[in-house]
């Protein structure tokens, strides 16, 4: 592969897919397109593997895929090896080179892939040094406030970012509102972000993700213990009214308010309320 200044010759090699790194200076590789990714298992189901060579080099003993990241993850959700052209002797700025040039006449990163980028490198170069938020702001022509929200951003858990089937559909607005509540969830429950996107998904998608944040927002804010209002018990089992039940989660368990109007129903209701108790159960 040609770069400037030079030419780099490498390899052609089958490595398993789930044993190679990303490289953290592509911004696409923090990126999940997921129409894109259904079309790649699609392609890669049907020839066992990825037809276009991805772009990697060794780093620290392991293959580091410069370009290429959905192909990546294709071959790792189709549990098949990945074609990779490995090159030697390549540094971070034949890495950003050769990124940049496959990057180049695509659509445009999503605001999300962007501030997971911008997490990553601010980590990176605080590893070997004493990166200020303000110099690394000014790397990138922004304000300081501006790269403070993409760095905490971009800190969210991909659990939950990942939800939502677009990523272009990301806004500041949204992103504010994923910090707010996810900060909230952390404070006032014991959920970890895999169980609150598992449960999230549970309760408010049909599908395996969510159509736009609004959606994934929605089902995330009812987690929180002052959003969890009772369910409907269904009231087909005994006589129309008889009795009415709220339900409030707090950190420390349940807490439940019924008024009965016929104690004739009171075994039903134990019944029906045992059950509601059951489908809420996180």
């Amino acid at each position: 592969k040609r770069i400037p200044g030079k030419t780099l010759k490498g390899v052609r090699v089958v490595v398993p897919a789930e044993e190679t790194t990303l490289f953290s200076g592509n911004p696409r590789n923090f990126e999940v397109d997921h129409e894109v990714l259904s079309a790649l298992r699609d392609s890669i189901r049907a020839v066992g593997g990825n037809t276009q060579a991805v772009d990697a080099r060794m780093v620290n003993g392991k293959v580091e895929v410069i370009a290429g990241s959905q192909r990546r993850m294709a071959c790792i959700e189709e549990n098949v090896p990945l074609v990779v052209d490995l090159y030697d002797d390549t540094t971070d700025d034949d890495a950003h080179f050769i990124a940049h040039v496959e990057n180049h006449a695509r659509s445009d990163i999503s605001l999300a892939a962007q501030c997971r980028y911008f997490s990553a490198r601010f980590q990176e170069l605080q590893s070997v040094g004493d990166e200020k938020i303000e110099r690394f702001a000014a790397r990138y022509k922004l304000t300081y406030g501006t790269m403070r929200d993409y760095l905490s951003f971009g800190a969210l858990p991909n659990e939950l970012m990942a939800l939502v089937a677009d990523q272009k559909l990301w806004r500041f607005k949204s992103l504010r509102r994923l910090r707010k509540v996810w900060t909230q969830i952390a404070e006032e429950t014991d959920l970890t972000a895999p169980k609150a996107a598992e449960i999230a998904l549970k309760k408010g998608s049909k599908g395996e993700s969510f159509k736009d944040p609004q959606e994934l927002l929605k089902a995330l804010e009812g987690l929180l213990p002052n959003r969890m209002a009772a369910e409907p018990i269904n009231r087909e089992m005994i006589q129309k009214d008889a009795f009415d039940v709220e339900i409030k989660r707090s950190p420390k368990g349940f807490s439940m308010n019924v008024s009965v109007k016929n104690k004739e129903d009171l075994k039903k209701i134990e019944e029906s309320i045992k059950n509601m108790l059951q489908e809420i159960e996180v």
